[in-house]
C-alpha cells in the first residue's frame, strides 16, 4: 500500500503525457478545443459586436451632431432675445437724469 502512495505523489508532480509526449502546458491544445467548438460561434460574435458598434458610433455622432445643433440655435436665440431686450429698455442712468430735470424744473416753477 505505501508502494500506491508512492507512485500516485509522483504521477502529480510529472507532467501530463499524451501519445507518449509530456506537455509542459495545456494552454495549447485548450486554445484549439476552444477555436473548434466555439470558433464558428465566436466569428458570429464577432461580426455581431462590429456591427453593434458600427451601429452606435453612428447614433453617438447623430446624437452629437444634433446637440451642437441645437446648443448653437440656443445661443443664437439667446443672443438675438439679449439685443432685442437691451436695445428695447432706457437706460437706468438716462431715466434718472430726465427725472433729475424734470424734478428741478417742478422746483423752479
Amino acid at each position: 500500500m505505501s508502494n500506491n502512495k508512492t507512485e500516485n505523489n509522483n504521477t502529480a508532480t510529472m507532467p501530463a503525457q499524451t501519445n507518449g509526449k509530456a506537455i509542459n502546458s495545456g494552454e495549447p491544445e485548450v486554445s484549439q478545443i476552444r477555436e473548434l467548438i466555439f470558433g464558428q460561434q465566436m466569428i458570429g460574435y464577432e461580426e455581431r459586436f462590429a456591427k453593434l458598434e458600427q451601429s452606435l458610433t453612428h447614433e453617438v455622432n447623430t446624437m452629437k451632431a444634433s446637440l451642437e445643433q441645437g446648443l448653437s440655435e440656443l445661443r443664437e436665440f439667446m443672443k438675438t432675445r439679449s439685443d432685442s431686450i437691451e436695445s428695447a429698455s432706457v437706460p437706468r442712468k438716462q431715466i434718472a437724469e430726465t427725472l433729475e430735470q424734470m424734478a428741478k424744473t417742478l422746483r423752479e416753477s
